[in-house]
């Protein structure tokens, strides 16, 4: 019988392989990765529009098994686990697959979903993979890179208005109402109808303008 030491190890091995490797295999397996950051991305971002149903909650959980797995690994894969901790990515997909196994066995809370576009910082990542296989992508990587940017900024932005606003602000029932209201202001068409009720939000969009 094999030590479960060495089985460990073969694993990691393998893995490494899979996330890390330039064989065929380890190119369908990123490929297939890619794919998942893609559809959770868009998921993630669609489902911030969505009231609450029963079936956000049956994919939440399957989502987030999904990730999970991937998450771990991805940490196995990397040759000091623990270190794989240490970056900013990693941080961010544990904070998004709580809040799926969270929404998925409790309430499937607004801010929860909306918490969750922070994985578009992983469209950095998803991004930089494209690069590497469309030359389409990288001959329009400035352009794409600034449209990525600003997209980012202004669902953060959105973000911290509508958990901010959102039970305190008539005008602030859902994502779209925030989404709306950072646009106008971000882009200084102007709105008039809706006021920030406190003064987080409104220092920190003051702040960034």
């Amino acid at each position: 019988m094999r030590p479960a030491s060495s089985t460990l190890g073969r694993l990691r091995v393998r893995l490494r392989r899979l996330f890390y490797g330039h064989r065929p295999d380890a190119v369908a397996f990123q490929a297939s990765l890619l794919a998942i950051d893609i559809a959770a991305i868009g998921y993630f971002i669609a489902t911030s529009f969505v009231a609450d149903a029963t079936w956000l909650r049956v994919v939440d959980l399957l989502l987030g098994i999904l990730l999970a797995l991937e998450f771990l690994g991805r940490m196995l894969a990397h040759r000091h686990p623990m270190a794989y901790l240490d970056n900013g990515a990693a941080l961010v997909d544990l904070v998004v697959i709580g809040s799926l196994f969270v929404s998925a066995l409790g309430g499937n809370l607004g801010f929860l979903r909306v918490l969750r576009t922070v994985r578009l910082i992983r469209s950095y990542n998803v991004l930089g993979q494209l690069k590497r296989r469309i030359p389409a992508v990288r001959r329009n990587l400035e352009v794409i890179h600034a449209a990525l940017d600003l997209a980012v900024f202004v669902f953060m932005i959105a973000s911290v208005v509508y958990v901010s606003q959102r039970g305190v602000n008539p005008k602030i029932e859902d994502f779209i109402d925030a989404l709306y209201f950072t646009v106008a202001t971000l882009s200084t068409t102007g709105f008039g109808d809706v006021t920030l009720m406190g003064s987080t939000s409104g220092e920190v969009l003051s702040i960034l303008m």
